[in-house]
């Protein structure tokens, strides 16, 4: 297991997303069958609605165990490590420098608010929020999911907030870790609800477990591919 001290240079221990191809959903870059372009997850979200996400950035992937799962783990969860705070909030702010352009092309235009998906289990401004030093400038929310459960839902969220009449509202939703991805579609499903003329997601890392023999596939295809945050998860991209 990773150390949340770890000193090596994120590069080392992050990889890069891969496009959507067959076996590679074409929303989250998590495994999917490859006669379909969507993964389960995200073919059950879409299903449920068609009110979701735009488009959805997951900065690196995040195997079980390694060194960005340790991250984003101790990021907020006692004992909380400021190394793994100080990273997750560089990587952040790189990839932002480098990639502003591509998520707002994603938005249909210039971004013009921020957000977090909010926890469910906790009260009061995400750490995620915290870390990044967002917390006065998100969209206000709270969330409720006492059973649990991983799926999508309307009544998940509650958006405090409201868009201007006649103003887009594009709106670019942080999330730290996409499982099945639940949390976050319910979250931009109400924001649009609210108003929100589009929203993109930018995730920090998209979870894959290596137990599961097409997620080993993936994590075994890009294992000797160093990490380049010039590169994102937009087929457009010339990073």
């Amino acid at each position: 297991m990773s150390s949340p001290n770890d000193p090596r240079p994120a590069g080392d221990y992050l990889r890069n997303p891969l496009h959507a191809r067959p076996g590679v959903c074409g929303v989250c870059r998590g495994p999917a069958d490859p006669t379909y372009q969507l993964c389960y997850a995200c073919g059950q979200h879409a299903r449920a609605s068609q009110t979701l996400a735009d488009a959805i950035f997951p900065i690196a992937y995040c195997a079980k165990d390694g060194q960005h799962y340790e991250d984003l783990k101790r990021y907020k969860n006692h004992p909380i490590m400021p190394l793994a705070q100080a990273r997750l909030r560089s990587l952040v702010e790189t990839f932002l420098d480098w990639h502003i352009e591509c998520l707002t092309q994603a938005a249909g235009g210039k971004l013009t608010h921020l957000a977090v998906v909010p926890s469910t289990r906790r009260q009061g401004p995400h750490p995620l929020a915290e870390v990044l030093g967002i917390q006065r400038q998100v969209i206000a929310a709270t969330g409720s999911n006492p059973d649990r459960a991983r799926r999508f839902s309307t009544d998940t969220f509650t958006v405090h907030w409201s868009a201007a009449r006649h103003q887009p509202a594009r709106v670019l939703l942080f999330d730290d870790t996409w499982t099945t991805g639940a949390s976050l579609q319910s979250f931009a499903y109400g924001l649009k609800q609210a108003g929100a003329t589009s929203v993109v997601g930018l995730v920090l890392g998209r979870l894959l477990n290596a137990d599961y023999a097409p997620s080993r596939a993936i994590l075994s295809s890009i294992r000797g591919v160093p990490f380049s945050v010039e590169r994102c998860a937009s087929p457009s991209c010339h990073g």
